[in-house]
């Protein structure tokens, strides 16, 4: 069974695969120099040199050596067999379905590098035109949708609009560079007691920060099959781009401590720029170089993205309508659209930070899978004479998966607990979601587990509306009916049970005079009488009331079944008889949707803190505002979203009956 799925989806792949442009070398080198060139040489110099000092540039050869190391591991699986996706395919290939986990991992990891990105683009855009920090955010989006929008053109596309956003990068560090070394600090005196101050030891953790501005090389294998002659191309591509990385970086760092105090360079959130700040033209330059630098990188990362959502696709983890390829631009457009919109989420989430701190153990991970399938490829598989190999293995790879261990045990735990929080979402969205119906259950938990670690109530209540959805999408409609029907009743008993309590035992405050008192008398009173209203018309969801009248009609007026053999019953209402069924069922639909618009509002009152309930006391317990108002919450967001659709499906349902003429 499993040989036929694997057979199946590797006809899928080649089929998927005949739809791309391929892309030659020289926009592949481009694309890959773009995707490692982010925020991390601006971000990450200060953190680096506090545990290292001037021995970094050590370090940063030590990332580069392993950086060259990792991107063999990817040159000889693309060599053996180019797949789209990323890292993780191979080690589906070589390990089963299970290394689609990897995938999911990967997913996530490249969608919170990409926020992460569009959030410093923008504080570099508010830095360099002096806008107000509050359009940070709106700004990220912007750019989010302005790449993604430019990935839609197809990668060939991309890799055009990169060329001049990498080369403005490159050029921005080589005038700062030139201006650093032209301007020396004299007081610096180059020493191996200076250049090793904070000793030989430190060297290594300042390796696995740095290791960091090299990540993003390895974004070109998801596009492995949308390249000429990738067997070949991949592997020249990753040294090209690794060796003008590494030089470059290097001229960096050199210029930057000839010319900058160490303290200072710690001291700084943004070391090169600070160096070049006494320059205006210059400070300029590299400011504007970063922004490009930063929008070419946030390109690739959605890239990347899309490609690893099509290799889910591929292989049955997600709808694979994702990896539709569109005709016209030769790119997966819904793959794109929906990783873009998870991206703005984890923005939207205010932790976009935190989030992409897990890039480095999901690629710990990945990278790891890969050097155990190349140990895996070479005792099951026969290779080529022209296949590339992964130089002085198996020593090499063996350091790779310790080096790998070394980094991931520098990470903080909250940072290896959160991917495993994700890959567990992962099992449930594959276990208990159809393929069809996944990529729902996706964006409600993943928009969930963003936002809980940020305010718990507003991921509890995004998995409550999620429920509410998923019920209703899986049932036909009258059992969605019934469901709904579940919901609201719960969620009244609830309510009714809180509201009880809180007129008679609980204490509501307001910064705004008058709102607690209004809150108490009036609105406790008119919200009571939405629920009683709401829970009357569940009586309705249950038996329609149109089977009452038939029932009554049956029962009083005999003369009016048109049909009577044996115990087949047809009764044909007259015209008035239609039209009050039909306002009658029109009124329910309407009180629900009032009763959904008045829950949804007291909920917003309450998120903005214009009503605070400190406490309710129930019987001898006495709940604190935390759990008071996150109860309440909760039940408003269950008993809005329930009476809003069951509203809407009445309405609906009685406008269809009234057009049959029924």
């Amino acid at each position: 069974m499993e040989n036929k799925l694997e057979s199946k989806n590797n006809m899928e792949e080649e089929r998927y695969t005949e739809k791309f442009k391929k892309i030659g070398l020289p926009s592949v080198v481009i694309l890959g120099i773009s995707a490692l060139t982010g925020a991390g040489i601006y971000s990450l110099l200060g953190h680096a040199t506090e545990i290292a000092g001037p021995a970094v540039i050590i370090s940063l050869l030590i990332g580069a050596l392993f950086a060259f190391i990792v991107s063999s591991f990817y040159s000889e699986l693309v060599s053996i067999k180019p797949l789209n996706g990323g890292g993780f395919i191979f080690i589906k290939e070589a390990y089963g379905q299970k290394g689609l986990y990897l995938g999911w991992l990967t997913w996530l990891a490249n969608m919170a590098y990409g926020a992460l990105v569009a959030h410093t683009t923008a504080s570099f855009v508010v830095i360099l035109f002096g806008i107000d920090p509050i359009f940070i955010q709106p700004l990220a989006i912007v750019f989010i949708l302005l790449m993604a929008g430019i990935n839609i053109g197809g990668s060939k596309f991309l890799s055009r609009v990169q060329i001049p956003l990498t080369f403005a990068l490159l050029i921005s560090l080589i005038i700062s560079s030139i201006y650093l070394f032209i301007n020396p600090d004299p007081s610096i005196s180059w020493s191996l007691d200076y250049f090793f101050a904070n000793g030989i030891i430190n060297i290594i953790p300042a390796a696995a920060i740095l290791f960091v501005v090299f990540i993003g090389f390895e974004d070109i294998c998801t596009i492995a099959n949308e390249t000429e002659n990738p067997r070949k191309n991949i592997p020249r591509a990753y040294y090209i781009i690794l060796f003008i990385a590494t030089v470059v970086y290097l001229i960096v760092l050199i210029s930057l401590y000839y010319s900058t105090n160490v303290s200072q360079i710690i001291q700084s959130e943004i070391a090169i720029l600070d160096a070049v700040s006494q320059n205006f033209i210059v400070y300029f330059i590299v400011l504007l170089g970063a922004i490009f630098s930063l929008l070419a990188t946030l390109g690739v990362s959605l890239m990347a993205q899309s490609r690893n959502l099509v290799g889910l696709s591929i292989n049955d983890f997600v709808d694979r309508k994702y990896a539709k390829i569109d005709e016209d631009s030769n790119a997966p457009v819904r793959a794109i659209k929906l990783s873009a919109f998870i991206t703005i989420l984890i923005l939207l989430s205010g932790q976009v930070e935190f989030y992409a701190s897990i890039t480095i153990i999901s690629y710990m991970c990945v990278v790891t899978g890969l050097a155990l399938t190349v140990f895996k490829n070479r005792k099951t598989k026969e290779y080529d004479e022209d296949t590339f190999k992964v130089p002085l293995h198996p020593y090499s790879t063996i350091f790779g998966i310790v080096l790998c261990g070394l980094l991931i045990i520098t990470i903080e735990m909250m940072v290896i607990f959160v991917p495993i929080i994700w890959l567990l979402i992962g099992l449930i969205v594959y276990l208990f979601f159809s393929s069809k119906r996944r990529i729902y259950g996706t964006i409600f938990l993943v928009t969930a587990f963003l936002f809980t670690l940020t305010e718990i109530s507003i991921g509890f209540i995004i998995i409550a509306i999620g429920i509410v959805i998923y019920l209703v999408s899986i049932a036909d409609r009258y059992s969605s009916i019934i469901a709904l029907s579940g919901i609201k009743f719960v969620s009244i008993i609830v309510l009714s049970f809180l509201i009880y309590f809180l007129s008679y035992y609980g204490q509501v405050i307001s910064p705004v005079v008058g709102i607690a008192f209004l809150f108490s008398e009036m609105v406790v009173k008119v919200f009571s009488i939405f629920i009683i209203a709401s829970l009357i018309t569940i009586v309705f969801d249950i038996i329609p009331l149109r089977e009452i009248v038939y029932y009554l009609v049956k029962w009083i007026k005999r003369e009016e079944v048109a049909i009577d053999v044996g115990k087949i019953e047809i009764v044909e209402l007259n015209k008035n008889e239609k039209l009050i069924i039909f306002i009658l069922n029109l009124v329910i639909g309407i009180v629900q949707i009032l009763s959904s618009i008045f829950a949804f509002s007291l909920y917003i009152l309450i998120a903005l803190d214009y009503i605070s309930i400190q406490q309710i006391i129930i019987f001898n317990l006495v709940m604190n505002e935390f759990a008071s108002e996150f109860l309440i919450m909760i039940s408003l967001i269950l008993f809005g979203t329930s009476t809003l659709i069951s509203g809407l499906i009445k309405i609906f349902i009685d406008f269809e009956t009234k057009k049959l003429r029924i």
